[in-house]
Formats: C-alpha cells, structure tokens, sequence
C-alpha cells in the first residue's frame, strides 16, 4: 500500500495539518502491518502500528488512496462518515451486486454533467483514444476525490 503511504505524506505535507491538528511527524515511523480489501475494487482497510504500540485501522479510498475515515472513533480521531459506513456496509451484505461507487454520486444539472464531469468534455475526449481514456480516468478520480471530503 505504497499508494497510501505517499497520499497520506502529500496530504500531510500540502495542508500542513493531519485531521484538524498541526503535523505531527511521528506518524512518518508508523508500519502498515496489513491490508485488506473491504469493498471489491474500491475500498480497502490498512492496519498502522506506531512505535509504541497504538493500532489505527483506516478505510481508504482504492482509487485516490484517499483516508475515508477510522474503522473505530478512538483517541478523538477522525470517525468513518455515516454515509461511508452505510455504503460499505450495503455492499458487504449485497457482495454481487456490480454497482459501482460512481453509481451512489449524485450531482446537479444532469444536462450539462455525467457524474460530476462535463459531457462537452467527455465527448470531445472519447474522440482522443487511449489518451482520452486516461483523462477520463483523471476525471472520475478527481470526482471521487471531491466526494470523499464533501459526501
């Protein structure tokens, strides 16, 4: 989970704050002693020990390797938003259901978007190629990005 740590560092280092608090360097000596993936293709969970023992479990984001939120609310940290929790835990009890996150989005002015991305440009891009699929790529990663901090 490379991914996670240089997102967690580039976060860190871009906002000069770790949920709501000055940066603390200390975590830079955690070890990521697990992963697993929680949601199929889009959500995984990653077990941090710190030096002196203090276990954090996250639930990150697969396609940004963005930090959704702790498994658990311990030591004042940043909880898991209800809605995240309620998503995953409809997908954990419907496992072959194929829907993907981009499904549960919502967004305004249906006639001028798809999903958060201009259809002028995902019409002018679709006529591009592989590059094309690359910007769309792009795109429906900054749109998630956008709704793991926004809901």
């Amino acid at each position: 989970m490379n991914r996670f740590l240089l997102t967690r560092l580039w976060f860190a280092l871009s906002s000069a704050t770790e949920y709501g608090r000055n940066i603390r360097t200390s975590w830079l000596h955690d070890t990521i002693t697990d992963v697993a993936e929680i949601v199929e293709g889009e959500i995984w969970s990653v077990t941090c020990s710190t030096i002196s023992g203090y276990v954090k479990v996250f639930h990150v984001l697969e396609a940004t390797c963005e930090v959704l939120g702790l498994a658990e609310d311990t030591y004042g940290d940043e909880k898991l938003r209800s809605d995240w929790a309620g998503y995953m835990e409809q997908r954990k009890t419907n496992p072959l259901s194929t829907s993907p996150l981009r499904d549960a989005m919502r967004w305004a002015d249906h006639a001028e978007f798809d999903h958060g991305v201009s259809w002028h440009w995902l019409r002018r891009t679709a006529q591009m190629g592989a590059e094309g699929a690359a910007l769309r790529m792009i795109a429906e990663r900054y749109t998630l990005a956008c709704v793991v901090g926004n809901g």
